[in-house]
C-alpha cells in the first residue's frame, strides 16, 4: 500500500477539518451573504466534497484497535 494508515487517518481528519471550517465561516460570516451567488454554491459545493472525500479516505478500524 502507498499510503499507509497512520497517514490516511490524518489526512482523514485534515480535510474534513478543511471542510468543517468552510462550513463555518460561510455561516458564521455575512461577507458570505455578499458573496456572488456562484461563489457562494462553489464554497458549499467544497465544503460539502471536502466532507465526503475525509470520510472516504478514513481507514477501516479492526476490533481491537485504537
Amino acid at each position: 500500500m502507498i499510503i499507509d494508515i497512520k497517514r490516511r487517518e490524518f489526512m482523514a481528519k485534515l480535510v474534513c477539518d478543511l471542510g468543517k471550517t468552510i462550513f463555518a465561516v460561510g455561516i458564521a460570516s455575512y461577507l458570505f451573504e455578499k458573496f456572488p451567488f456562484g461563489v457562494r454554491i462553489g464554497l458549499s459545493i467544497a465544503c460539502l466534497f471536502s466532507l465526503a472525500t475525509g470520510v472516504f479516505i478514513q481507514p477501516p478500524h479492526h476490533k481491537g484497535e485504537k
